[in-house]
């Protein structure tokens, strides 16, 4: 399986991937958006807005012709609207901070989610979660509300 981070270099490209990579031997693709990492969003780089809203239209379209190829879940693509982002992003609310602990290369805890920074190294820059492009905490929120798309892909990806 294969996840390929969405910006605005790329924005029009996951047409063209799930149908160059179906039957290429791998078994699933996810998408997910660029994190502004120790930044504020730019619009230039990162899918944001009405644009994030446009490309989750997209993949969701994308889903229903692929299918299980496309391993995101529509709850969570629907999770990944900006007009979404609010209810479950942030230190307090996110559920990969409330449910995991992640490190990096060294084996330190980073903080405060799998895309924030070790505040050890020499920048400290953690992600912006107010424009959260992670596909992981959807994740983490189809399972606990058992979603039948996230956990087929969970089953799989077990198994």
């Amino acid at each position: 399986m294969t996840t390929t981070t969405l910006h605005q270099g790329n924005a029009d490209q996951p047409a063209y991937l799930l149908e160059e990579w179906k039957n290429s031997g791998i078994v699933g693709m996810t998408f997910e958006f660029a994190t502004p990492i120790g930044r504020k969003a730019n619009p230039q780089l990162d899918i944001i807005g009405d644009d994030r809203n446009r490309a989750i239209d997209e993949l969701i379209r994308l889903k229903k012709r692929y299918g299980s190829f496309l391993r995101n879940a529509t709850t969570g693509l629907e999770m990944q609207r900006p007009e979404n982002l609010a209810s479950w992003v942030g230190p307090a609310k996110c559920p990969i901070v409330r449910s995991t602990l992640s490190f990096d290369s060294q084996g330190r805890a980073k903080s405060p989610c799998i895309l924030g920074s070790n505040p050890a190294n020499k920048t400290g820059k953690k992600p912006n979660c107010s424009a959260c492009g992670c596909h992981v905490p959807t994740i983490i929120e189809g399972i606990k509300k058992f979603d039948i798309q996230t956990l087929s892909s969970v089953f799989w990806f077990l198994s």
